[in-house]
């Protein structure tokens, strides 16, 4: 959803033009001679989904780890707009994810235990294949921290939701941290887990990250277990009030016990994410619903 104003003084005269097309050089050392000047004529859009890889690094052959997401917008309790993964908003919770991730021991392989946060655990050396169907009916881009995934398909818009089979898919596929997912389509991706992290997978676009458009991947939190943190990072967190040890409400007795999560996105905002009487621009309206 997005919030326009047209608001009459804020409207600028366009200016008058010369064309569209120009064609320069960027030069970077002045004392060399110039190339040859290219004028092209005509853009001629690509999709890189088909692009290879310089180094033509085969496709991994098969994957150990599925993830399916299922994207679209919804509203959450309040009435406000939100986004969903697998009719699931992200809502921030008190302690940062991977601080629990390394303070809860063997608890930590548990999803229960980091709240509302869309946890995926994923173990060392898997190969992980994510697919994303975009219910939705525009082009969003996806991104990944801490990794490059190949882009196995990202067929054109309208073509639906993935079939559900490996079929056909590129021998070498380009390497990307980010994908735009088409309108009514899906993208299949796969990396290997060889960085333990939490990492997150969000909608590249910010004000759908506000709105819930994020999963947290837990890569290898057996590595994770005991991880130290800079003396820094621990008073900023102090200084702000934000808990650093625990499940994601801060209980360290017991971190299966999800009292004092955030269930509930919060009513005040600065940003995308206002009050509505009306649906989303989008598909489907479905309620998101708290884990």
């Amino acid at each position: 959803m997005s919030v326009i104003s047209n608001d009459a003084a804020y409207i600028q005269k366009q200016e008058a033009y010369q064309g569209l097309n120009y064609t320069g050089y960027l030069v970077m050392d002045s004392s060399q001679p110039l190339t040859k000047l290219d004028v092209v004529d005509k853009w001629q859009p690509v999709d890189d989904a088909h692009f290879k890889p310089y180094n033509k690094a085969p496709a991994y052959p098969s994957y150990d780890k599925l993830i399916h997401l299922d994207f679209e917008f919804c509203f959450d309790h309040n009435g406000y707009p939100r986004a969903c993964f697998n009719n699931i908003t992200y809502i921030e919770q008190k302690v940062p994810t991977l601080y629990s991730a390394a303070t809860t021991g063997e608890f930590n392989t548990n999803p229960i235990i980091y709240g509302q946060v869309n946890p995926l655990i994923i173990s060392h050396g898997d190969i992980v294949q994510i697919v994303v169907n975009n219910i939705d009916a525009a082009t969003h881009p996806f991104h990944l921290h801490g990794h490059h995934f190949q882009v196995l398909d990202r067929p054109r818009s309208g073509t639906g939701n993935w079939p559900g089979r490996d079929v056909n898919y590129a021998r070498n596929p380009p390497m990307r941290d980010t994908v735009a997912v088409m309108a009514n389509s899906y993208a299949v991706l796969r990396f290997k887990a060889d960085n333990p992290g939490v990492w997150l997978f969000h909608c590249h676009i910010e004000w759908h990250v506000a709105m819930g458009l994020t999963a947290t991947i837990i890569e290898a939190p057996d590595r994770l277990r005991g991880m130290t943190f800079p003396p820094d990072h621990l008073a900023a967190c102090d200084k702000l009030g934000i808990p650093y040890r625990g499940n994601a409400a801060g209980n360290t007795d017991d971190p299966a016990n999800t009292t004092g999560f955030n269930t509930v996105p919060p009513t005040t905002y600065k940003g995308p994410s206002l009050s509505a009487s009306t649906k989303p621009m989008a598909t489907s309206a479905t309620d998101c619903k708290p884990t």
